[in-house]
């Protein structure tokens, strides 16, 4: 066994430890004297040293028969497993025989384990997969249209999200809505050229301007500055304004 490296290891020995051939002085099996035992061994003998077992009237001996009955007992420790059969036997054979352990253990062994399959089976049911309706506000919940809100609650006007939806298209319609960039947007190079004009010289100034959202920002020159122009602003004369992107 200690070649095997088992983590535990059980040994019962049920033996009448009389032998009739011998003579009457030699009475008993001695016990282990063995000092270096590996750790996590137990060791179970049918009676104390130096003691006979009874053979028993049935089947088994009285060590086994009762040592059957406690190992059909669920949730014992191996200690109590043999502390039950000790207490049983010795009261069955009225004292003359009381079994006995030699154990190293040095952690609990339950010998007797049961699992209900079927209520661990019942405590954890098995996932379901979205429903479409889930899979519906699942999409939408995230967003800011109001036409997915108003679409969930036609289809869903009861369903488990509605009145969260009903909240989200408030919301949603309260919020100012950015304006669609066109295809405008981006920088354009301005170039405007106004002619002389009765007592007014002509002039042409080139810059650089911003089309965002639909909306034109330039300037030309230092802001306040004469000979400064705001792109937003044009003078009452016949000026042409390119703008070239």
């Amino acid at each position: 066994m200690a070649e095997a490296k088992n983590r535990v290891n059980i040994v019962i020995l049920d033996a009448c430890r009389n032998n009739p051939v011998r003579a009457p002085a030699a009475r008993g099996l001695a016990g282990s004297r063995r000092r270096r035992r590996r750790p996590r061994h137990l060791v179970a003998y049918a009676t104390a040293p130096g003691s006979v077992a009874a053979d028993g009237d049935g089947t088994n001996g009285l060590y086994t028969e009762d040592l059957l009955q406690a190992l059909r007992v669920p949730g014992l420790k191996v200690e109590e497993v043999f502390k039950r059969v000790r207490i049983a036997v010795a009261e069955r054979s009225k004292g003359s025989q009381t079994p006995w352990e030699s154990s190293s253990l040095t952690g609990d062994l339950v010998v007797n384990v049961t699992v209900n399959v079927t209520n661990v089976a019942a405590a954890t049911p098995p996932p379901t997969a979205p429903d479409r309706e889930s899979l519906f506000w699942m999409s939408i919940k995230d967003g800011d249209d109001p036409a997915a809100f108003q679409a969930y609650l036609k289809q869903y006007p009861e369903g488990t999200f509605a009145a969260l939806a009903r909240q989200r298209l408030a919301s949603v319609s309260k919020a100012p809505r950015a304006l669609t960039p066109t295809r405008f947007d981006g920088t354009w190079d301005v170039t405007v050229d106004c002619p002389a004009h009765q007592a007014a010289a002509g002039y042409k100034w080139r810059f650089q301007a911003e089309v965002k959202d639909g909306l034109l920002s330039g300037q030309y020159g230092v802001a306040g500055n004469p000979s400064s122009m705001a792109g937003q602003r044009i003078e009452a004369r016949p000026c042409t304004l390119t703008f070239v992107k």
